[in-house]
């Protein structure tokens, strides 16, 4: 069974380590697209891709899907 966005983040808020690996294999690929459009090179776009995931599980308490989709919550 395919489990919905909204379980894979509540999965990820209760610690499961599987449902943070998912929510970065589902949104890295986009993450590090804007990055190399705004000319960052390899490097440091895997970098700033990395610290943007660091950052939004340290904030992830904080989405609400009331307000939007998590994909526009997690580039802003």
């Amino acid at each position: 069974m395919e489990q919905t966005e909204q379980q894979i983040i509540s999965q990820s808020l209760a610690g499961q380590e599987e449902a943070c690996s998912r929510l970065y294999e589902m949104y890295a690929g986009r993450i590090a697209a804007y990055f190399r459009r705004s000319g960052f090179d390899s490097s440091l776009t895997a970098d700033l891709t990395q610290e943007t995931f660091v950052n939004m599980f340290g904030a992830l308490g904080g989405f609400d899907s009331q307000r939007g989709a998590f994909g526009a919550w997690l580039s802003a």
